[in-house]
C-alpha cells in the first residue's frame, strides 16, 4: 500500500480523536477536512460511529474514516458526493463479512454491503447518517451529529 495513503488514512483516524488542529497544518494533500461528533443515544446501534472524518482532497477524491469502517474494512472508504447549494450528499458503501451462527454452530460467512447516506448542511455543520444493508430496507440505523470543517 502506497505511503501516502497511509499516512493520509493514520491522519484521518487520529483527527477523529482529536488531533484536528495538528493535522489540518500537516495534510498537504487535504484540502478540507471534516470531523463530525454524532450525539450519543442514536438510533444506529453499533453501525453508526460516534464520529467520522472526511477528507477532500484537490483531486476531487473523498474518503471517510470511522470505527466501523476500519473495523470491517482496515482503510479510508470512497465517497461519492453531489452537492446543491447549501447541502451536500455523501454516499459509501461497506462491505461486511458476517458469520451465520445459527445454534452455536458457524456455517457459512455471508458478505453484505452496507449503504451508508449522509446529509451535510455545509453552512450549520449539522450532519444526519442513514445506513441499512439494502436501498429501501425497513432496517435502517440513523444518526445525527455536528461537524467542523477545517482547511488544508
Amino acid at each position: 500500500m502506497p505511503t501516502f495513503f497511509l499516512r493520509r488514512t493514520a491522519a484521518a483516524a487520529l483527527f477523529i480523536f482529536g488531533a484536528a488542529p495538528v493535522l489540518a497544518t500537516q495534510l498537504p494533500t487535504a484540502s478540507m477536512l471534516i470531523n463530525c461528533q454524532m450525539k450519543p443515544g442514536n438510533k444506529g446501534g453499533d453501525w453508526i460511529a460516534p464520529a467520522y472524518a472526511f477528507t477532500m482532497h484537490r483531486n476531487g477524491n473523498v474518503f471517510v474514516v470511522d470505527g466501523v469502517g476500519m473495523r470491517f474494512a482496515g482503510r479510508a472508504t470512497p465517497v461519492e458526493v453531489t452537492r446543491k447549494k447549501k447541502k451536500a450528499k455523501l454516499r459509501w458503501t461497506l462491505p461486511i463479512e458476517l458469520e451465520v451462527n445459527p445454534n452455536g454452530a458457524v456455517m457459512t460467512d455471508r458478505m453484505v454491503r452496507l449503504h451508508y447516506v449522509a446529509s451535510l448542511n455545509t453552512q450549520t455543520g449539522k450532519i444526519t447518517i442513514r445506513a441499512g444493508t439494502l436501498r429501501g430496507s425497513e432496517t435502517t440505523y440513523r444518526g445525527g451529529g455536528v461537524c467542523d470543517f477545517h482547511k488544508a
